[in-house]
């Protein structure tokens, strides 16, 4: 597999994990809440269901992991906002502004962003593929590179 089509793949799996990041923290709403049922239940009906038991030992396992997923994806931006503001960086706050209103707050289309960051829309997506680009080096480390042989 070419170095090219593994760092597309990075940006895709960045780009697909903050367009899910909503629906993950509704699925992680009372995740604690219903990971203590299910517990209760897999102690109620270890030794006579084992499918039963399967079962909600997978789902115990989704929610967990979907509640690691959107933490870790909760930390990755607020340093990257962090290391903006550190920075004195407004380019990258911006960046990040143009993450946030795509993906975590409003789900706005680049036009909407171009108006109320009072920029032009080239400029929204140029922003949008640099700051995923940046985003994927977070959240898949050293993989997240491109790097030249």
């Amino acid at each position: 597999m070419s170095k090219q089509i593994k760092y597309d793949k990075r940006y895709h799996n960045t780009r697909l994990l903050l367009r899910n990041y909503g629906d993950f923290k509704k699925h992680c709403r009372g995740c604690s809440e219903s990971l203590k049922e299910i517990n209760r239940t897999v102690e109620d009906w270890e030794q006579n269901y084992d499918t039963f038991e399967n079962y909600l030992k997978s789902a115990r396992r989704t929610k967990e992991r979907t509640q690691v997923i959107v933490d870790l994806i909760d930390s990755f931006l607020k340093s990257y906002k962090q290391d903006a503001v550190n920075r004195n960086d407004s380019n990258k706050l911006l960046r990040y502004k143009v993450i946030n209103l795509v993906y975590i707050e409003d789900n706005l289309t680049y036009e909407q962003i171009a108006e109320r960051l009072e920029v032009d829309r080239s400029t929204v997506s140029r922003y949008h593929n640099r700051a995923i680009n940046e985003l994927a080096v977070l959240f898949f480390g050293v993989e997240g590179l491109k790097l030249e042989a």
